[in-house]
């Protein structure tokens, strides 16, 4: 949302990838396709944090993740994307 500051997250591979020899992934928005996450090879279970930059997102840019598999299409696997953030000047925000 407009005014709203990326401070954590994490993207969670839970269930490992099969059929590709990696799985990249990028987290940004519309501005910068990689501000919270540059390319993170995701196949293998486990966690990674997102990197907050301070951004304050007055344009109101759109959320971003690229998922790349290579050599070969996914066949199997999961991941879980967690993005907290905060609005500027607001005391109480309920999005739907």
């Amino acid at each position: 949302p407009v005014n709203s500051i990326v401070v954590g997250g994490e993207v969670i591979t839970e269930a490992t990838f099969t059929g590709a020899t990696a799985v990249n992934v990028i987290v940004g928005d519309s501005g910068s396709t990689n501000r919270y996450l540059g390319t993170t090879d995701k196949v293998t279970a486990g966690r990674t944090a997102l990197v907050p930059t301070g951004y304050v997102n007055t344009g109101g840019l759109d959320l971003r993740l690229t998922i790349t598999p290579t050599v070969a299409d996914v066949t199997a696997g999961k991941i879980t994307v967690r993005i907290q953030f905060i609005i500027r000047n607001r005391i109480c925000q309920n999005l739907v």
